[in-house]
């Protein structure tokens, strides 16, 4: 019984709440006028779960239960970090730009994609000279900072700081790849990094702590497999039925 429940029963929970976080959150986003103290609170609750859940079952690397451990690869799980700093020491924006496989997606949806932004030189090689189509979900600048689930919010100016970054690349007349950038009428919680690495396949990379310091946000990272292919349905599914910036130096002309 206690084997079956390891091997079979935890996995599926481990899912059902993941999914159901993201469920709240792809709600969020269609819906932003929902937004009410129950739904933030159940969104945290769903998040809570699943992060202790997962970064619980992560012990299982040093435990005897080497079965449990096998499904959750099976099911997609790589890795799980508990910080900024300890991700970027494995996976870090160079290892993307170095190893993402040419004429493939970058999609990063990010509350003010900041971090991203201030590499944009590299972002603009990897478009020219690796073919790569790059997809940046961010939070319109232009909503009212009090809505944010995040107190005293200040990420409005970094998302337009962003936006001014993103604004230098330029992108070579005939080039395959190119760059979109989707506004959104909400505030995201977690970010998603999505893109195919040359050796280990398709990757996501799931970080949560939205305006928390570097080691405060813990890390999932998954490889092709079955959460892989929702969660990357799910923020896929942000951009359906929306038009990104057309040009964008003409829209922050009304921040400046």
């Amino acid at each position: 019984m206690r084997k079956y429940l390891i091997e079979k029963i935890l996995p599926n929970i481990i899912a059902i709440c993941l999914v159901s976080s993201l469920a709240y959150l792809l709600l969020l986003i269609r819906s932003p006028d929902s937004i009410s103290d129950e739904f933030i609170s159940n969104l945290i609750a769903a998040s809570a779960i699943t992060l202790l859940l997962v970064v619980g079952f992560s012990f299982i690397k040093f435990t005897r239960h080497r079965s449990f451990l096998s499904s959750l690869l099976a099911l997609g799980f790589r890795d799980v970090f508990s910080s900024r700093d300890e991700l970027t020491a494995h996976i870090s924006l160079n290892h993307i730009f170095n190893n993402i496989r040419s004429n493939s997606d970058l999609f990063i949806a990010a509350r003010s994609a900041l971090t991203w932004s201030l590499d944009y030189q590299n972002l603009e090689k990897i478009i020219n000279e690796k073919n790569i189509k790059v997809t940046f979900v961010i939070a319109d600048p232009n909503l009212n900072m009090d809505n944010s689930p995040i107190k005293d919010d200040h990420g409005k100016d970094d998302i337009i700081g962003s936006l001014k970054r993103l604004n230098r690349i330029q992108v070579q007349s005939g080039s395959i790849g190119n760059l979109r950038i989707y506004l959104i009428p909400t505030f995201l919680l977690s970010s998603f990094v999505f893109y195919e690495d040359t050796k280990k396949g398709e990757t996501g990379v799931l970080e949560f702590g939205a305006d928390m310091s570097s080691d405060e946000r813990p890390t999932i990272i998954l490889n092709e497999g079955y959460f892989l292919k929702y969660i990357k349905k799910i923020y896929w599914k942000i951009t359906e039925k929306r038009d990104p910036i057309d040009n964008l130096s003409s829209y922050l002309k009304m921040f400046d």
